[in-house]
């Protein structure tokens, strides 16, 4: 159970993962038809690349940099325990393409994900040792630092999509087939880890520790059979090379399925329902190196008698010497053979949106998302909108309420511009106050360094690159406006002044009275 305590903790700041929000929504990007693949692609070709990252910490800025005394500031927050997570997601590549009224798109996605968890015991004993609240020595000293672990894991799905437009393309319809494969990882795990000292009368101090700790990977190293102890960890070569696309398909896998439906009933409004991980379930596998490190040291302080001729350098060396057998004699580095037990989840998340068109391409809206079967599981609700500046640049912002305990309320904000016809790129945030407040702080003096908002836990950024070809609709439009003003023209061109116009009539009136 306290192995699941410490990775719910691992895992629950990064709260909204490989689900880019910021691209639901955003059209003509891959990241929109990834989430739904139902959404109205736009395009007839697309090769896109993706990035994204996010780093987040159990305690906020204003708590952590309250004071130079960062660590003092930590253990004053209000977190129990300290969190460090983050994640690295990348798109390599999305490829998508229209063969009239039918859509295909595939790709891979590629996340690096990694946490640690700091038990706040040790916080304190890093700060204070064995001292008491008021910094006192406490001779009858008992610290439990074993709430404390760390993890890393590399993952990739592979993904094949299909859509199609029905009912004169008002309904569209997609579907996506997808391959989860857990590439490599890392787990460490402290079953016990503490430190404890008692005092007697008239007898030495007595300090001991204990530390029981499980160590487990799946290929991540090239020989795991091979290591015996924490120095093999840093052999050279020993670690498992990824270097062809077949490396990041294989690993522990399984399939899901996804659909999207997006359905217009009216010209001016826009309905979207899509669900992913369909059929994936949560997998439990023995790791390739599962290793114990245990042990315990007992210090009972230090005892000397002078003899004839020594000195007190000598005997207070003798002392030390003595001290830091007894310190280190019980420790070891060794690992001994165990069993450990890794799990590999695929997420099931869920989207529903409601739109308004208020111009062509431009809308408000409402959107819902939820995820489920992971550590961080979270439930929003958001109000979306996204602009259509001119022909080239769309506008994409929104503020997502957390309808669940656990996570905290979200303001996103995307950018995508068609540097060419053909080449767009696009920028987004998920913790865009946050990024703002930052970039202010730059920007107002380099003196007074970064600020952050005070409320702030982590942070979110994405960017991606694409060679988009546009479909046919975007041709159709930019003929019929030319069309549109060369008739406008043509018309003005053909049409007599008012002054010219009075002389016609004046002589069509006078020709009538001759008559």
């Amino acid at each position: 159970m306290k192995r699941y305590i410490i990775l719910f903790a691992l895992f629950s700041i990064t709260q909204l993962g490989a689900q880019n929000i910021s691209t639901f929504g955003l059209l003509g990007n891959a990241g929109n038809l990834i989430q739904n693949p139902g959404a109205d692609p736009l395009t007839k070709f697309q090769l896109s690349f993706r990035a994204q990252g996010t780093l987040g910490i159990s305690a906020t800025a204003g708590e952590l940099f309250s004071s130079n005394d960062v660590l003092g500031n930590l253990l004053a927050a209000s977190t129990n325990d300290f969190s460090l997570n983050g994640l690295v997601g990348l798109n390599l590549p999305h490829v998508g393409f229209k063969i009239r009224d039918h859509y295909f798109f595939g790709g891979v996605n590629v996340d690096v994900d990694f946490g640690l968890v700091v038990d706040r015991d040790l916080l304190l004993f890093a700060r204070n040792g064995m001292a008491d609240v008021n910094g006192d020595l406490d001779l009858d000293y008992a610290g439990d630092f074993s709430n404390s672990g760390a993890r890393l894991s590399v993952s990739s799905r592979s993904y094949l999509g299909y859509q199609r437009a029905l009912l004169n393309k008002r309904l569209r319809i997609g579907i996506t087939l997808n391959r989860h494969n857990y590439l490599a990882g890392l787990d460490v795990s402290a079953n016990t880890l503490g430190i404890n000292s008692s005092s007697s009368t008239g007898a030495f101090n007595q300090v001991s520790a204990q530390y029981d700790i499980d160590i487990a990977s799946t290929n991540l190293f090239s020989s795991p059979s091979s290591i015996d102890s924490l120095a093999d960890f840093g052999d050279e070569g020993s670690l498992n090379k990824y270097e062809t696309l077949g490396d990041i398909t294989s690993g522990v896998s399984q399939n899901s399925l996804g659909f999207g439906i997006t359905y217009k009933p009216l010209k001016a409004l826009e309905l979207q329902l899509s669900m992913s991980g369909i059929g994936g379930t949560s997998l439990s596998f023995g790791s390739d190196l599962a290793k114990n490190m245990s042990g315990s040291s007992t210090i009972n302080g230090f005892n000397y008698t002078s003899a004839q001729g020594d000195t007190i350098s000598n005997e207070l060396s003798n002392a030390i010497d003595q001290f830091t057998d007894e310190a280190t004699g019980g420790i070891t580095t060794a690992l001994s053979n165990s069993s450990y037990t890794q799990t590999f989840n695929v997420a099931k998340t869920v989207n529903a949106a409601v739109n308004y068109y208020f111009a062509k391409r431009s809308y408000v809206g409402v959107h819902y998302t939820s995820r489920s079967n992971t550590y961080s599981d979270f439930q929003y609700v958001g109000l979306n909108s996204m602009v259509w500046v001119g022909k080239y640049l769309q506008l994409k912002g929104g503020y997502y309420l957390s309808i669940d305990e656990l996570n905290d309320d979200f303001m996103n904000v995307a950018l995508q511009f068609r540097v060419t016809p053909l080449l767009q790129i696009y920028l987004g945030t998920n913790t865009m106050s946050d990024i703002a407040t930052a970039l202010g702080g730059v920007s107002n003096s380099f003196a007074d360094g970064l600020t952050l908002a005070s409320a702030t836990k982590g942070v979110n950024v994405s960017a991606g690159i694409s060679f988009t070809s546009f479909d046919k609709r975007f041709k159709l439009e930019k003929e019929a406006r030319k069309l549109k003003r060369a008739e406008a023209k043509a018309a003005q061109a053909t049409s007599l002044s008012p002054a010219d116009q009075q002389k016609v009539d004046s002589a069509a009136a006078n020709s009538s009275t001759k008559k």
